[in-house]
C-alpha cells in the first residue's frame, strides 16, 4: 500500500489499525503482538522551574 499510493509508513499503520478495529480484530490500546499499553499525562499550572525543582528536590517536593 505504501509504495502503491506513496504514503508515509505511519499513515499506513494508522489505516491498518483502523481497519483492524472496524473488523473487530483489534481493540483500542491493543498492540500488534496482542498486548496492551496505556499512558497518562498531567498538566500543571506552574512555572517550569518550580516543577523541575519539585521533581528533582525531595524537600521541595514534600512541600
Amino acid at each position: 500500500m505504501r509504495q502503491t499510493y506513496k504514503v508515509a509508513d505511519w499513515w499506513c499503520q494508522t489505516v491498518t489499525v483502523g481497519y483492524e478495529r472496524i473488523k473487530g480484530l483489534r481493540v483500542v490500546g491493543q498492540r500488534r503482538d496482542g498486548g496492551f499499553e496505556a499512558s497518562k499525562s498531567k498538566t500543571f499550572t506552574a512555572p517550569l522551574t518550580r516543577l523541575y525543582r519539585a521533581w528533582s528536590d525531595a524537600r521541595t517536593r514534600a512541600t
